[in-house]
């Protein structure tokens, strides 16, 4: 008798806290009222066998007594379109769901057409999900525009990317790393229209399986996919008001069925742009007074083609080739009073009508390969070729006339032709294998990057153009990066683990030629090579996940390599006494950051950020020839910062609302001897509030604005703040097939920064503007079949179906 009891006292001590987990979660309609009586069906993810169901009563399911295990649920309802949920993993506890919305089903259906409402923001240990489709990009036109709505993302003057205040953010796009300079990245994410986004990643301390490169953190852009069975696509047309008139169209055509899913896209806009700058600086007794009004008007073709090839239940082959072909041109027309601080006197005012045109023609060849077996164990591997060619030409003509009867004194005119060649290649394999709660992940990546440029310098003189062989060079650089890591996870009722680290070996060689005269092939002048291997470890741990109140710790550490650019030493002409040169002392910046990120109730997401960035890139003024002043980009020492942000998105009926406040404190120091010493501390705030309405069923309106306090800017300069509001609405016909939205940016016209400095003998003080209030106005129509056929009940059936209908219901943990 004594030994029955110890055994039934055993088994009830080991099934107690199986018997203890719990599921529960909610359904609403498309109008956010609760869904009462709809069938929940709690299935095994493995082989679609129903484990339980309940009725959902006011909205909300609750299921006890749930084993461990992988599951999905499946819900149906009449007069609602059944759906599917995401596999989820249940461990120990209560585990809550995130609210999944149901669509009315239509009376004349011959297929299931899914509608799943998403979080707009989903905050999960190691990244920020920011969903766009369908809210933000209403009163946005590209891609650039999204991101300066992004949570922790400020835009500097320049159009570069900062994270939490951090420079050197990494960005991708469906995967795949943008490996382009600063001025390249922005014409790439201003050729990416809104509409084709459809959400937006950040990874403040990215793990171990991405690239060690983006000290500032990673943002990660996801394009719209074709998720519709049978032939489909759609056409965009838009127009923007500036005054200058800006236009777009869009088209894409899809096929998909069980087999094979082929996908193109063709997108094409045209731009124009009038940007005024204003710079006055001051080196010696000598002060020059700049105004520059620039007009820029370009063409821009996105193309996009590519199959994917079910090969079995279990694996897919995909192939996508993408072009980025653009044309710009612009006119620069400058004056620029030279003036003797002594005496006040102008001794001549430099006048110059700079016109530039550019081509540049990129085209992305990509091959993948997945495998994923009924364990959940996987296989990727992708081979990327980049080729990337521009064509960039340019007039500088100078001329220097009396202040008082504007005669003129004598001229200094210049062209520049500047090609490059770009070539990258890449390959690299991740492997995932499941062994219970822990998951063990596995990679490799290799990348070659090979870029070919060219500066030509002539002196014009009239209509003749002789080669200026003493302002002309060719700069050839190679690097590659070999990349292996390991990151390993867990996660039981009371804590999730992830850690991991990545090695990285980098080699590079760059070599300058000169010309010795007009005639002769340019020739070796200096060589310089360099090679260094580091480790990167990534640790993150979550207390409580799943629950209503979680916390996440976690530590990274981040390198960032200097541009081909930055590094070619060769003097680059950008007006008479303005120079920029690049330096091969320049050396990789590395970062180190720590982070404790606390939600509450699933909406509320604060994070506290420490980081220490050393030999930080900045770029720095400096004086040359008495007059004449240079940039330069160089390590400034030393930068730390901490920052605070708190984000909240809050959905009230046909009511919502997403506000994102930052904060954080930098300091930055250099000491390069006497004049040339860096010491700023600034405290920045911004704002980001987004509103957003939806009535009468298929109207909706958005109001956004954001504010940016004083900053730092490239480590050296002070800028003041800025903020903008936009405005747009939007209305739908014909069950959302055909949509029409108006826009207005920069309502009020503020979105103008100013900035200054001082460092080496040379002070400045700097503003300026765009066109930035446009009234823009989008119409599209969705064409073909939008539904989704149900799959065969096969093993592993129900996934796969979840997997067509995309029936993502945004699950917790």
């Amino acid at each position: 008798m004594k030994k029955i009891l110890n055994t039934i006292l055993l088994s009830l001590l080991f099934t107690a806290p199986v018997m203890a987990q719990s599921l529960k979660g909610k359904l609403t309609d498309e109008q956010g009222k609760p869904v009462s009586d709809a069938t929940v069906l709690l299935l095994q993810a493995k082989d679609s066998l129903p484990v339980m169901s309940i009725l959902s009563k006011d909205g909300n399911y609750f299921f006890k007594d749930v084993k461990p295990g992988h599951y999905l649920l499946k819900i149906t309802h009449i007069g609602y379109v059944g759906t599917f949920t995401e596999i989820f993993e249940m461990t120990t506890g209560e585990k809550q769901l995130h609210e999944l919305l149901l669509a009315a089903k239509a009376n004349n259906l011959q297929a299931v057409t899914v509608k799943t409402q998403k979080k707009l923001i989903d905050v999960k240990a190691a990244k920020t999900i920011i969903q766009v489709a369908g809210t933000m990009h209403r009163s946005s036109a590209h891609a650039l525009e999204v991101l300066r709505k992004m949570p922790g993302i400020t835009v500097d003057k320049d159009d570069n990317l900062l994270m939490q205040g951090k420079p050197g953010v990494q960005v991708l796009v469906d995967n795949r790393v943008v490996v382009l300079t600063a001025e390249q990245l922005v014409g790439y994410l201003k050729s990416i229209p809104a509409d084709q986004i459809e959400s937006i990643e950040l990874l403040n301390q990215p793990g171990a399986i991405y690239d060690a490169s983006g000290s500032g953190g990673i943002i990660h852009i996801r394009l719209k996919k074709n998720k519709s069975f049978g032939v489909n696509g759609s056409v965009q047309a838009g127009m923007a008001v500036t005054p200058r008139v800006r236009y777009n169209g869009s088209f894409s055509l899809n096929y998909r069925n069980r087999g094979i899913n082929l996908f193109s896209d063709y997108s094409f806009q045209h731009n124009a742009s009038h940007n005024k700058f204003r710079l006055n600086r001051q080196i010696g007794d000598t002060a020059f007074y700049q105004q520059n009004d620039i007009k820029q008007s370009g063409d821009v073709h996105l193309l996009k083609a590519g199959a994917d090839f079910t090969l079995s239940s279990r694996s897919v082959l995909g192939l996508t080739i993408t072009g980025n072909l653009s044309d710009a041109e612009a006119n620069n027309n400058g004056s620029s009073p030279i003036v003797y601080v002594p005496s006040g006197t102008t001794r001549a005012i430099m006048q110059s009508v700079n016109a530039s045109a550019q081509q540049q023609d990129q085209w992305v060849y990509s091959l993948n390969y997945q495998y994923r077996d009924s364990a959940g164990n996987s296989l990727n591997m992708q081979a990327d070729r980049v080729d990337l060619n521009i064509r960039n030409k340019q007039d500088q003509p100078n001329r220097f006339v009396d202040p008082v009867n504007q005669q003129l004194l004598y001229t200094r005119n210049y062209a520049l032709e500047t090609p490059s060649d770009i070539r990258i290649y890449t390959l690299k394999a991740d492997y995932e294998k499941q062994a219970g709660k822990h998951k063990w992940s596995f990679g490799g990546k290799s990348s070659f990057v090979q870029t070919d440029n060219n500066f030509h310098q002539y002196a014009v003189d009239q209509s003749d153009k002789t080669f200026d062989h003493h302002h002309s060079n060719a700069f050839a650089y190679r690097e590659q990066v070999h990349a292996s890591y390991a990151q390993w996870s867990f996660n039981n009722r009371n804590w999730a683990w992830q850690a991991g680290v990545r090695a990285e070996y980098t080699n590079i060689k760059g070599d300058l030629f000169t010309y010795h005269n007009s005639t002769a092939a340019p020739e070796l002048a200096s060589r310089f090579s360099r090679n260094y291997f580091d480790l990167f470890p990534s640790l993150s741990v979550t207390m409580a996940p799943g629950s209503k109140s979680q916390w996440t710790l976690a530590y990274s550490r981040r390198i960032d390599r200097p541009v081909y650019k930055d590094l070619n030493p060769f003097e680059y002409r950008i007006n008479e006494y303005t120079f920029h040169k690049g330096s091969i002392d320049l050396k990789p910046q590395y970062a180190q950051s720590i982070s404790l990120t606390h939600t509450y109730g699933f909406r509320l997401n604060t994070t506290l950020i420490y980081s220490r960035t050393t030999d930080m890139f900045g770029q720095v003024a400096d004086t040359a020839a008495g007059v004449k002043g240079y940039l330069y980009s160089r390590n400034i020492a030393r930068q730390d910062m901490l920052g605070l942000n708190i984000s909240y998105p809050l959905q009230y009926g046909p009511y919502s609302l997403f506000t994102n406040v930052h904060t954080y404190y930098a300091s930055y120091r250099l000491d390069d001897g006497p004049g040339r010493k860096i010491s700023l501390d600034r405290t920045t705030f911004s704002l980001f509030m987004q509103h957003g309405l939806r009535f009468a069923k298929t109207w909706t309106a958005e109001l956004s604005g954001f504010y940016n306090s004083p900053s730092v800017w490239q480590g050296s300069l002070r800028a003041g703040s800025i903020w903008s509001m936009d405005a747009g609405i939007q209305k739908q016909w014909l069950a959302g097939r055909v949509n029409l939205k108006l826009s207005i940016s920069d309502l009020f016209k503020t979105l103008k920064w100013t900035a200054e400095g001082n460092f080496a003998g040379q002070s400045l003080q700097a503003n300026g503007s765009q066109d930035s209030r446009q009234f823009r106005i989008q119409f599209g129509y969705r064409f073909g079949n939008s539904k989704v056929k149900a799959a065969r009940q096969t093993p592993g059936g129900a996934e796969e179906e979840r997997k067509r209908t995309q029936g993502a219901a945004g699950l917790g943990g």
